[in-house]
């Protein structure tokens, strides 16, 4: 068994493989999954993705186990695909097949030559006294979780669909996120923070809002914002570090989590914002009532927009939640305590 820093990981389903100088950088298909990866330069790291893996029989979960290289056809699929005399899976349709079967009876794959036999449907008859078509062997048809038949047209196109997905997921969605957040945020400032100030109970008793008061709303809204995400961005970054340590979590490049980070933070703020000036303007200010509402407002909104951009599981975004919103606010919370109990004692 190899140590984690000479073998790589499927990113997909975490199965490790020992890693070797031949590999690198090659495309090759996972046993565990069925994905196609590409072999990182080094041994430690996470393989890239290539392809989500189809519904297939899973491989040997040894590590090291020799992976199927899907830019090479092997000599027989049964060997590739683990099958053996004793039975098995048929690594095209995953039935069970007999022991020292050749050909799924349910799909028709064989296991030997990698082909499907097909029957031939409408097809004129060959000799004479309109006999039946006779079974005829098709388009080889190997499963691509044991490997890859794609032309170099196909990887070329397929490159380029991969590269469009990581644009839009990477790039592009973050960047709206971002855009709607702004948006979003100045929306609450200049529309519901005058409103939480005209509705607020104790400028009502004072005679009303002025204008100067309703500027201050927005103002006050923005210089809200402003400390949150000066706060909040440096905590969260640190947090996505602490993540990666403990649960071995790949985030992509520093530019990439950084955008996605500023992305989550935003809206995380901008939600808040709006729920706790909209409760203010309900209550007529006295918006403590309404804590347990924002706070379970608030950490759905933060599990569902981290686990999305994050691409973090429930137990690493509850460990984001801990280390950038409970923990400080406890320590927030506490530090006040021990302030005022020592301004007044």
């Amino acid at each position: 068994m190899s140590s984690a820093a000479e073998s790589f990981a499927c990113p997909h389903c975490e199965k490790r493989y020992q890693w070797r100088a031949g590999l690198s950088g090659r495309k090759v298909a996972c046993k565990g999954c069925g994905a196609v990866i590409r072999v990182p330069a080094s041994g430690g790291l996470m393989a890239e993705l290539i392809r989500k893996p189809e519904p297939v029989a899973s491989g040997d979960s040894e590590m090291g186990y020799a992976l199927a290289d899907p830019d090479q056809e092997p000599a027989s699929v049964a060997a590739v695909a683990g099958v053996t005399a004793d039975g098995g899976k048929c690594p095209s349709c995953n039935a069970k097949l007999k022991p020292g079967a050749v050909v799924c009876m349910n799909c028709g794959f064989n296991l030997q030559t990698g082909e499907k036999l097909s029957t031939s449907v409408g097809a004129a008859p060959t000799g004479g006294g309109g006999a039946a078509a006779a079974p005829a062997v098709g388009a080889a048809t190997l499963n691509r979780a044991v490997f890859d038949t794609r032309s170099k047209v196909d990887d070329a196109a397929m490159d380029e669909d991969l590269a469009r997905e990581t644009q839009w997921k990477y790039l592009y969605t973050p960047l709206i996120l971002i855009g709607v957040g702004l948006v979003w945020i100045l929306l609450n400032a200049v529309v519901l923070g005058p409103m939480a100030i005209e509705t607020n109970a104790f400028v009502l008793a004072q005679g009303g809002a002025t204008s100067y008061d309703r500027v201050q709303g927005i103002l006050f809204v923005l210089l809200d914002f402003l400390v949150r995400l000066v706060i909040s961005v440096p905590l969260m970054l640190g947090a996505l570090f602490i993540v990666a340590s403990l649960f071995g979590t790949s985030f992509g490049t520093l530019g990439s989590a950084m955008l996605r980070l500023l992305a989550v933070v935003l809206v995380i703020i901008a939600c808040d914002d709006m729920v706790s000036l909209g409760v203010d303007i309900v209550t007529g200010g006295f918006g403590g009532i309404g804590f347990m509402l924002e706070a379970s407002i608030s950490i759905l909104v933060f599990f569902a927009i981290s686990m999305w951009q994050l691409e973090t599981d429930v137990m690493e975004t509850m460990v984001l939640w801990f280390l950038t919103v409970f923990a400080p606010g406890l320590i927030v919370g506490f530090v006040g305590l021990i302030v005022l109990g020592l301004l007044f004692a």
